[in-house]
């Protein structure tokens, strides 16, 4: 069971490093992303990452969405 957590673990990490092409919805969904990239988790902090709200695209650094309950 630990083996399987940790592949999983790695699997999901090596897939956060190439993020920076993916434009995300703005929403509460991605929030998590948003907090791991301000702390620097997984390699996110050396990302640019974005969301698309309506038309436009922001970094997703200063997406803010509020009620999101994380």
């Amino acid at each position: 069971m630990i083996v399987c957590v940790i592949v999983l673990w790695i699997v999901v990490m090596s897939m956060l490093h190439h993020l920076e092409n993916v434009v995300f919805d703005c929403g509460c969904g991605i929030r998590w992303i948003q907090l791991w990239q301000q702390r620097g988790e997984a390699g996110l902090h050396t990302q640019q990452l974005y969301c698309k709200n309506g038309a436009s695209e922001i970094p997703l650094h200063n997406m803010y969405i509020n009620n999101c309950g994380v």
